[in-house]
């Protein structure tokens, strides 16, 4: 048993929400939310951890990129947060329909990694 840090103790009924399941009409208003109440903490890994699935969830890819390479730089050795950089990178390349096969090496290379610190 630990003490939340104030990100986490904020996030957590987003995350809860999200993992209930949010209706896809309502994603992008929900992933606002979440993405300035982790705003509020912008060195908190678990608050850049929801807000990255968040935004992922509501199909914003560069944004959830973006969210998730600041969660990496708070939190480098973080398989979590190193295999979420690599799935976007994964939905990136898949949504530009992309053969290029140097960067799918990458990718799996990423995930390779993430693979080796996640718990």
């Amino acid at each position: 048993v630990r003490t939340l840090s104030m990100g986490e103790a904020a996030m957590l009924p987003f995350a809860i929400q999200l993992r209930a399941g949010v209706p896809q009409a309502e994603i992008g208003a929900f992933a606002e939310r979440v993405a300035a109440e982790a705003a509020r903490f912008p060195d908190d890994a678990a608050a850049l951890g929801v807000a990255t699935d968040a935004l992922r969830t509501a199909g914003r890819i560069a944004d959830a990129i973006t969210m998730a390479e600041r969660w990496v730089s708070v939190a480098p050795n973080d398989g979590e947060a190193l295999g979420m950089r690599a799935m976007l990178r994964a939905d990136a390349l898949a949504a530009a329909k992309s053969h290029d096969a140097a960067a799918w090496v990458d990718v799996r290379k990423r995930f390779a990694a993430a693979i080796k610190l996640a718990p």
